[in-house]
């Protein structure tokens, strides 16, 4: 198994996992799994977003981590809904995201998603989208 198809197949593992603690809980908050050898650590990340990248630069060099994913919930809003002086969490275009983004100590990253809706019945989830960048930078590089 390569370094991407591995840590593809664990993106969408912890997705589906994260769908479910959604559904279940009604919301997500943001998590961090790091992987260790045979070894995946979860930790809730802080809030305040401003914190992640210390707290998670932290935890991957005391661990010796070779990979970590970030679950969480966003935004998002089509560019045709875009207005620049609106934050996605107020577009009223927006769109509700359950994400996982992983890297792997060797710069192969992955992002997969799935877009839900909360309807009076519960959540409901929408096809998911696979997101495959290397510009793509959501937290640390190296660590």
């Amino acid at each position: 198994m390569t370094r991407n198809s591995e840590l593809k197949s664990l993106a969408r593992h912890f997705l589906e996992t994260s769908k479910e603690v959604l559904k279940k809980d009604g919301y997500l908050s943001p998590l961090l799994i790091a992987r260790a050898g045979k070894k995946a650590i979860v930790y809730l990340l802080p809030h305040d977003k401003e914190s992640w990248f210390s707290f998670v630069m932290t935890i991957l060099r005391r661990l010796g981590a070779e990979s970590y994913f970030v679950a969480g919930e966003a935004w998002a809003v089509a560019m045709s809904q875009l207005v620049e002086s609106l934050p996605p969490s107020q577009n009223p275009g927006r769109t509700e995201l359950v994400f996982v983004y992983g890297r792997h100590r060797s710069g192969v990253r992955i992002m997969v998603s799935q877009q839900f809706v909360r309807d009076p019945g519960g959540l409901r989830f929408v096809e998911p989208v696979d997101v495959c960048s290397s510009s793509l930078r959501i937290m640390p590089e190296n660590w």
